[in-house]
Parts: structure tokens; C-alpha cells; sequence
């Protein structure tokens, strides 16, 4: 199954059509839960006192990526960021020292 090729299509009619009503409230949920997380995450960067360092701002994982992996490996990967957070000052200084 190529992840990143699903994550990208457009859905059809042919495609609603062979859902069953579970999996079309399924895919719905979890698109809209998508939005919900994504637009959260950009509210608070750009609502964050201090702006991220550039070199973090660089995208690293498509999203098709992240679904590829396994939930276990994608919280750990998760977890060593924050853990890196807590050890590497990751925002720019504040200008107004």
C-alpha cells in the first residue's frame, strides 16, 4: 500500500460508494480530528512568545510518513523531541532583553 499516494488522492464517488456507513463516519472523524490537531498546532506556533529557531521549521515528516509508522514509534519519536526541547534551547532569544 503506498500510504503517501492515499494521503494525497481525492475521494470519488466509486470510493464513498464501497464504504460501508462505519468506514465513511470513520474517515470522517479522523479527517476532521486531523484538521482539528493541525490547526491547533499552527494557532499556538504562531500565538508562541518567542519564535522556533529556523533550522526546526524545516519540514521533516509528510504526514503520509507519520501514518506509515507505527503509533509506538511515532510517540517515541514525539517524546525525543520534547526530551530535546528540555536539553537544547530550541527558540530564538527574545529581542526585547
Amino acid at each position: 500500500m503506498d500510504v503517501e499516494k492515499l494521503l494525497s488522492a481525492h475521494l470519488g464517488m466509486g470510493e464513498a460508494w464501497h464504504m460501508n456507513p462505519d468506514e465513511a463516519a470513520a474517515l470522517h472523524d479522523h479527517m476532521t480530528g486531523l484538521v482539528t490537531v493541525l490547526s491547533a498546532v499552527s494557532a499556538r506556533a504562531q500565538t508562541s512568545e518567542a519564535p522556533l529557531k529556523a533550522e526546526l521549521l524545516v519540514p521533516l515528516w509528510p504526514l503520509a510518513a507519520i501514518a506509515a509508522m507505527d503509533r509506538g514509534e511515532w510517540l517515541d519519536t514525539h517524546r525525543l523531541i520534547q526530551q530535546l526541547g528540555s536539553a537544547a534551547p530550541l527558540r530564538k532569544e527574545s529581542m526585547n532583553n
